[in-house]
């Protein structure tokens, strides 16, 4: 089941295996869409994020979170470091800032990793007609 490439200098891959390319470290960039629940009026807080990562090769994968509210960067939250295969789950509170109507989380990430789950915690503003 697995797949070979091979390339115009003759050299042959198998998909899907290794963390580098021809020696840079293989890199990925996840974003999410802006939520704008419970409705695009309101002001919306990010209280945390949580995230459910394990590194997939042989060294450790680095996941970088990164807020965005309105669609501009807002914050970074703290760098997580999957050291193992078994998944885990991370948890890191919002920095202050991390307001708008639309709410989104882009992760970069280096190294071999699986996410499983992402979450983010969000709050309305408290004068806003809609009650959780």
């Amino acid at each position: 089941n697995d797949v070979y490439y091979g390339t115009s200098s003759g050299k042959i891959y198998k998909m899907f295996d290794g963390e580098v390319d021809d020696g840079t470290a293989i890199s990925t960039i996840l974003q999410t869409k802006d939520f704008s629940t419970p409705g695009i009026q309101y002001d919306k807080f990010m209280r945390a994020f949580y995230m459910s990562a394990a590194k997939l090769g042989t060294t450790d994968a680095v996941l970088t979170p990164t807020i965005y509210a309105d669609q501009s960067h807002t914050a970074t939250l703290s760098v997580i470091t999957a050291t193992s295969t078994n998944v885990k789950t991370y948890a890191e509170k919002s920095s202050q800032g991390a307001v708008g109507t639309h709410l989104g989380i882009k992760v970069d990430g280096v190294g071999r990793h699986k996410i499983t789950q992402m979450l983010m915690k969000i709050q309305p503003e408290e004068d806003s007609e809609y009650s959780p």
